[in-house]
C-alpha cells in the first residue's frame, strides 16, 4: 500500500465505494422488506392462520378450530369452514386421542356432525363405554394433500394415539391442482411449500393480499364444483404426472411425521360413486372422424336397442365395440360396465368403472392411481396400516338405503359402513380388546333423526343444480329419485315427536360418546323444526355457550330466538355470527329482516344486497328483496326476484306466495291463482294463500269458487279478519244477502271503525230490503274511509233510484257525487255523469209539479 501512488490509491479507495454501494443498492430490497414485514407485525392485526387455535378456559387451555384457516387459499367470501373442534390441549388421563384427516367426503358433507371423525368416535364410544375417547377433526372441503399434510404436523402436537388418513378426491381441483381455481399450479412440491410459507408466515404478503381482496369490486362468488366447469382435464395430460407425485411425496412426509411421533396410522383407500354414477365430461379422440362418429352412433343406437329388447349380451358387444373406436370416452365406457354388470360379470364390469373414473374430465373422484398411491405408501411403512375400502365400498349401492348421496359423500348409511370398515382396525391398533356382544348403536350417541336423511337430500337436490351436473346420462332419473328420497324422509320426519327428541337426547348423553355442543346443536335443530322454540333455545345456549366462536351457531341462535320473537336478542346473535365470518349471506338476510320488520326498509335492503352480493342464488334474501319491492309498488321487479328466488328453491312457498301477490298486483290474475293453488297444495294450512287465491278468482269473476277459497281460509285460521271479509263480499256478489247479513253483524261488533265491513254491512241491509237502516251505515262507512270515490258514486246511485219516495235522498245523492268529483280533482269521469243525471232528474221533477 506505501509502495502505491497517489492514483493507485484513489482508484483503490472508489472502487471500495463501489463495492460500498452495491451492497447497499442489493440490500435495500430486503432490509425494506423486512422493516416492512416487521412493521407489519406490529401494527396490522391479522387473523391466525394454524387449523387450531389454543384459548384459555378458566385454568385449561382449550384448543377450538380456526374458522379464518381458509383465507390462505380462499378469497375470505369463498373461504370454507374446517370441522368444528373443541378439546384440551394436554390430553387426560387415561384418554385416546383420535386425529382423523381428510376432505369433505371424511368431514361429512352435508352434515359433519355425522362426518367420520364424529361417527367413529361414537361408534368406538359405544363399543368401549368406559375407555374414554377424544377426537380430532382435521377436515375441511375443498383441502388436499398439500393442506393436510399442514395440519397433520400441526395436530401432532396434539399427541394422538392413532391417525386415521381418509383423503384423494382434491388433489386435482383442490389447492395448486391441475384445474388450477385455488391457487395456480406448480410443478413442484417445493414451489407449493414456498407459496404456503409465504401465505401463512409472511405478514406482509398476508396483508398485501388482504388489501388486494378488499379493493375487488365484485366479491368473487362461491360456484362449488361449478368452479371447475371451464377446466376439464385429460387422464393422459402432463400435470397429472405431477399431481400424482406430489399426492405421493405429501402423503409420504404425513407417514414420516407419524412415524416420528411414534403413533400408528391407518391409511384407507378413497371409495367412490363409481358403478351408480355416470361421468360428467367426456373427451373424444382427437382424430375422430365423421365415419368414426357415424360407427360409433351406430354401435349406441344398437346398444341401446338391445338393452330394450333384453339382449344383454348383445348390448354388452355393441357398447365394446362402440368403446374400441373411443378410447379414452369416460361415458362409453362406463356404459360397457353397466352392460357387463348387467350380465353378472362384475370384476371386469369394475374395471370399465374405474376407467369411466380415471377419464372423466371433472376430476372430482379419486381414480385408480390414487388409490395405488395409498395402497403403497401403506405397504411400504411398517407403522402404517391399510384399509383397502374401495374395493368393498365403490361396487353398485342397495337401491332403498344407499352408501352414496352423489358421486363421493356418502350417506349417514354409507358413512355407518365406513366406519365399520374402520373401527376395528382403530381398536387393534388402539391396543383394545374385543368385546363380547353388541353395544349400543352409533347412531343413538348421535341422537340420529330422520332430519338429517331429509336435510340430506335436500342439500343433495340443491347440490345437483350446478351446472357440471346438467348434462350427466340419467340426471333427469337421479333428480327424481333424489326427490322421493326427500319427500319420504320428510314423511317419516313427521312421526318423531318432540317428547321422543328429549328422550333421544337423554340418551345419547347417557351414552356419552359425543361432544356436549355437538349434541345440543343437533336438539336445537330437531325441535326448531318441530317449533318447540322453547326447547330449542335452551340447546342452543348451551351449545354458543361451549363454542362461542362459532359463527353457524350463533347464526342458528338467531334464526331460533327469531322464531321467538325475541327480535333484538336475534340482531345481536346474528350481529355476532357477522362478526366472525361477514360473508354468511343467511345472518345477512336475517339482520336485514329484521330491519325490514323494524320499518327501516333503506337499512334492510342494503342487508339483502350485501347477501346477493356474497350470494346471488340466496333464495330467501331473494324473496325478502322482492318483497321490499312489492311493498313500493315496483310489482315488475318483485315478480322476477320472486321468480329467481323459486328457480332457487322450488319449495320456498312463501316466495310462491308473494309471486302470487305480485301477478295480482300485475292484473295477472289466473296466473297468480295458479301460484296460490299450488302454494296450498303443498301446505294446506296457509290461510293467507286460500284467501289471496279466492281474490284472484274473484277478480276473474268465480265468485262461486272464490267463495269456497274463502271458507277454507275461514277454517284454516277462524281469527284472520281478511278471508271473512273476502267471503262476505263474495256471498254479496252472488246476491246471498240473508247469508251475510249475519256474518257482518258479529264483524261489525269487533271491528266497529272497519269501514269496508260497515259499508258490506249496509249492502247487505239494502238486499234484505232493509234500506231505511242501511241509510245511515253507508254515510258512517263513507266519513271513515273519504277517499272511497267509489262507494261514494254507487251510494250516490242508490240514493238516487230511491229518491222518488224520499225527495230529500236526491239531496244526500247530489252531495256524494260533488264530493266524489271535488276528491277526484275534477277527473272522475263517473261522478261527473251522475251529477247531470241528478240535475236532469231534479230539473224534470220541477217541471212536472209546475202549475
Amino acid at each position: 500500500m506505501k509502495n502505491q501512488s497517489p492514483a493507485q490509491r484513489s482508484a483503490a479507495r472508489l472502487r471500495r465505494r463501489i463495492w460500498f454501494f452495491r451492497f447497499i443498492a442489493l440490500s435495500l430490497p430486503l432490509l425494506l422488506l423486512l422493516a416492512g414485514e416487521g412493521l407489519v407485525r406490529r401494527v396490522v392485526d391479522l387473523p391466525p392462520t394454524t387449523f387450531f387455535v389454543e384459548e384459555r378456559r378458566g385454568n385449561e387451555v382449550w384448543v377450538r378450530d380456526n374458522p379464518s384457516f381458509g383465507y390462505t387459499f380462499f378469497h375470505p367470501a369463498q373461504a370454507r369452514l374446517p370441522a368444528q373442534n373443541l378439546f384440551q390441549r394436554d390430553k387426560p388421563d387415561n384418554t385416546l386421542r383420535i386425529l382423523v384427516l381428510g376432505e369433505s367426503a371424511a368431514m361429512g358433507f352435508p352434515h359433519p356432525e355425522f362426518g367420520l371423525a364424529r361417527m367413529l368416535a361414537a361408534h368406538l364410544g359405544t363399543k368401549y363405554p368406559d375407555q374414554p375417547f377424544d377426537v380430532i377433526d382435521g377436515t375441511m372441503t375443498m383441502i388436499n394433500s398439500h393442506l393436510l399434510r399442514e395440519i397433520a404436523l400441526e395436530a401432532l402436537t396434539y399427541d394422538p394415539d392413532l391417525v386415521v388418513l381418509y383423503a384423494g378426491n382434491n388433489e386435482v381441483i383442490g389447492p395448486y391442482g391441475a384445474a388450477g381455481v385455488f391457487g395456480a399450479f406448480r410443478p413442484s412440491v417445493r414451489m407449493v411449500r414456498i407459496d404456503r410459507w409465504l401465505r401463512t408466515r409472511s405478514a406482509l404478503v398476508r396483508w398485501l393480499t388482504s388489501r388486494r381482496d378488499l379493493r375487488q369490486a365484485d366479491l368473487p362468488q362461491w360456484l362449488g364444483l361449478d368452479h371447475f366447469v371451464d377446466t376439464p382435464v385429460l387422464a393422459d395430460d402432463p400435470r397429472m404426472r405431477r399431481i400424482y407425485s406430489h399426492f405421493r411425496h405429501n402423503l409420504s412426509d404425513i407417514v414420516e411425521a407419524v412415524e416420528r411421533h411414534g403413533a400408528p396410522l391407518a391409511l384407507v383407500t378413497p371409495a367412490v360413486n363409481l358403478a351408480d354414477w355416470a361421468p360428467l365430461h367426456s373427451f373424444l379422440p382427437n382424430s375422430f372422424s365423421a365415419a368414426d362418429r357415424q360407427r360409433w352412433e351406430e354401435y349406441k343406437v344398437a346398444a341401446s336397442q338391445a338393452a330394450v329388447d333384453g339382449d344383454l349380451n348383445t348390448a354388452a358387444e355393441a357398447w365394446r365395440s362402440a368403446q374400441a373406436l373411443v378410447p379414452g370416452h369416460a361415458e362409453t365406457a362406463y356404459r360397457l360396465g353397466v352392460a357387463l354388470a348387467e350380465l353378472g360379470e362384475l370384476n371386469e364390469a369394475m374395471v370399465w368403472f374405474e376407467k369411466a373414473c380415471q377419464w372423466d374430465g371433472y376430476r372430482f373422484r379419486a381414480d385408480q392411481e390414487i388409490a395405488n398411491i395409498v395402497r403403497e405408501i401403506a405397504e411400504e411403512n411398517r407403522g402404517c396400516t391399510l384399509i383397502d375400502v374401495r374395493p368393498r365400498l365403490s361396487v353398485g349401492q342397495p337401491q332403498e338405503d344407499p352408501i352414496w348421496l352423489e358421486h363421493v359423500h356418502y350417506s349417514v348409511s354409507g358413512m355407518a359402513s365406513l366406519v365399520n370398515e374402520i373401527a376395528p382396525v382403530a381398536a387393534q391398533r388402539l391396543g383394545l380388546r374385543e368385546t363380547e356382544g353388541i353395544g349400543p348403536a352409533p347412531l343413538l350417541a348421535l341422537n340420529m333423526q330422520p332430519d338429517i336423511v331429509e336435510a340430506s337430500w335436500s342439500a343433495v337436490q340443491q347440490f345437483l343444480g350446478m351446472q357440471v351436473f346438467q348434462g350427466q346420462a340419467g340426471f333427469a332419473a337421479r333428480l327424481d329419485d333424489v326427490s322421493r328420497r326427500r319427500t319420504a324422509a320428510a314423511q317419516q320426519m313427521e312421526t318423531v315427536s318432540v317428547e321422543e327428541i328429549q328422550a333421544a337426547h337423554r340418551q345419547a348423553l347417557d351414552l356419552a360418546a359425543a361432544p356436549l355442543w355437538l349434541l345440543e346443536t343437533l336438539r336445537a335443530g330437531y325441535l326448531e323444526r318441530r317449533q318447540a322454540i322453547p326447547q330449542a333455545i335452551e340447546a342452543i345456549e348451551v351449545a354458543t355457550s361451549l363454542m362461542p366462536h362459532a359463527a353457524p351457531l350463533q347464526q342458528t341462535r338467531g334464526r331460533i330466538l327469531l322464531q321467538a320473537g325475541d327480535f333484538s336478542a336475534a340482531l345481536q346473535a346474528f350481529e355476532d355470527a357477522n362478526r366472525l365470518n361477514p360473508y354468511m349471506a343467511e345472518s345477512l338476510t336475517h339482520i336485514g329482516l329484521i330491519w325490514q320488520h323494524r320499518g327501516a326498509r333503506e337499512r334492510a335492503r342494503s342487508y339483502y344486497e350485501q347477501a346477493l352480493a356474497i350470494d346471488p342464488r340466496h333464495a330467501a334474501a331473494l324473496n325478502n328483496l322482492g318483497y321490499l319491492h312489492y311493498e313500493s309498488g315496483h310489482a315488475d321487479l318483485a315478480v322476477d326476484l320472486f321468480r329467481s328466488a323459486l328457480t332457487v328453491n322450488p319449495d320456498m312457498l312463501e316466495a310462491r306466495y308473494h309471486l302470487g301477490l305480485a301477478l295480482l298486483n300485475r292484473g295477472e290474475f289466473e296466473n297468480a291463482g295458479l301460484q296460490f293453488a299450488e302454494v296450498v297444495r303443498r301446505q294446506p294450512a296457509f290461510a293467507r294463500a286460500w284467501s289471496a287465491w279466492g281474490v284472484a278468482e274473484m277478480q276473474q269473476g268465480n265468485a262461486t269458487a272464490a267463495a269456497a277459497q274463502f271458507a277454507r281460509a275461514m277454517e284454516e285460521d277462524p281469527d284472520l279478519v281478511e278471508p271473512q271479509v273476502n267471503w262476505i263480499y263474495a256471498q254479496l256478489h252472488l246476491g246471498r244477502y240473508d247469508e251475510a247479513l249475519p256474518s257482518l253483524s258479529s264483524l261489525l261488533d269487533n271491528n266497529p271503525d272497519r269501514a269496508e265491513i260497515r259499508y258490506m254491512y249496509a249492502r247487505a241491509l239494502t238486499g234484505t230490503e232493509q234500506f231505511e237502516r242501511a241509510i245511515p251505515e253507508y254515510q258512517r262507512a263513507i266519513r271513515a274511509a273519504p277517499h272511497r270515490t267509489d262507494w261514494m258514486i254507487e251510494t250516490a246511485r242508490l240514493f238516487l233510484d230511491r229518491s222518488h219516495s224520499s225527495p230529500a235522498l236526491r239531496s244526500d245523492a247530489r252531495e256524494l257525487a260533488e264530493l266524489a268529483w271535488m276528491i277526484s280533482r275534477e277527473t272522475d269521469d263517473a261522478a261527473l255523469a251522475l251529477l247531470e243525471e241528478i240535475d236532469g232528474a231534479r230539473s224534470q221533477a220541477d217541471t212536472f209539479d209546475a202549475p
